[in-house]
């Protein structure tokens, strides 16, 4: 559609996790392969696309099962549905601390550029220019904080460069399947 990125958030780098029963013989990857594993959606880019990429890309072949939510995920492996599921940092410091002791995280990606911010292809550069300026001098130290954010950068195309190299796709099918569009960082 011609988006170009301006900004990112900044001091920010998409991860996700892999978790499994803290009981759970499972210690990696490589403990998976051929396993069922839970996802909240296809499209969930920390929780779901990066860990699916990385396993691809380590020869760990799994069987995705989407579950609707990250709070699914870690439930559903506490409860030895499956045997490891994929989630962030964040969603899984905020379940419940009973849950969270039932689970232990085997494996952290590395971390990817966060989501961007972009402008549609007629919007005017000068425009552009002052948002993306307007962004990087953003202050207000309580509204970044309420949004779980430090602050934005001015960004371009090739910061995404890194994601590209995971070589993702997405099927019609998954996009079907799942409901969204759009990745997300949940």
């Amino acid at each position: 559609a011609g988006y170009q990125a301006f900004a990112r958030q900044s001091d920010k780098r998409l991860k996700g996790i892999i978790v499994a029963r803290s009981d759970s013989a499972i210690a990696s990857l490589d403990d998976l392969h051929g396993a069922e594993v839970a996802f909240p959606s296809p499209a969930a880019f920390g929780a779901s696309v990066i860990p699916r990429a990385e396993m691809r890309a380590n020869g760990v072949d799994i069987s995705p099962q989407y579950v609707k939510s990250h709070d699914s995920v870690y439930r559903s492996v506490a409860l030895g549905l499956y045997p490891a599921g994929g989630g962030v940092g964040r969603t899984f410091g905020n379940v419940p601390e009973d849950l969270r002791a039932q689970l232990k995280v085997i494996y952290s990606t590395d971390g990817y550029t966060p989501h961007a911010f972009a402008a549609a292809p007629d919007l005017p550069a000068g425009v552009k220019a002052a948002l993306t300026s307007s962004m990087a001098q953003f202050s207000d130290e309580s509204l970044l904080r309420s949004l779980g954010m430090k602050g934005f950068v001015p960004a371009d195309d090739a910061d995404w460069d890194d994601v590209r190299a995971l070589n993702l796709t997405v099927s019609q099918t998954q996009i079907a399947a799942s409901g969204e569009l759009v990745c997300r960082s949940d």
